[in-house]
């Protein structure tokens, strides 16, 4: 009996650990960018713990693109991604 209660917990442990793989390796993150007037890109969906490939810099008339930024902080391309995020773009005007 010692051992088909063991053979049971070992297959509702590999079972579990099958589930936590499938639901880390099928979810994915939505990266969003908000370009304050310049052109429109398409949000992108990252996997946990990966980075995200940015699109070229915009391009906003009378502004130099200064970088993306997540919560007023610069967005270093380095980041992994845990969550939903949207990353803004940040201008300087042009004098």
């Amino acid at each position: 009996k010692a051992y088909k209660f063991t053979y049971i917990f070992l297959l509702c442990m590999v079972i579990i650990l099958l589930a936590i793989l499938l639901i880390w390796f099928t979810k994915t993150y939505k990266v969003s960018f908000d370009t304050d007037g310049a052109q429109n890109y398409e949000s992108v969906l990252v996997r946990p713990a990966k980075k995200v490939e940015l699109p070229p810099d915009p391009v906003k008339e009378g502004y130099i693109f200064e970088g993306w930024y997540l919560n007023d902080n610069y967005f270093d391309v380095d980041t992994l991604i845990f969550e939903d995020i949207t990353l803004k773009a940040k201008w300087k005007k042009v004098t």
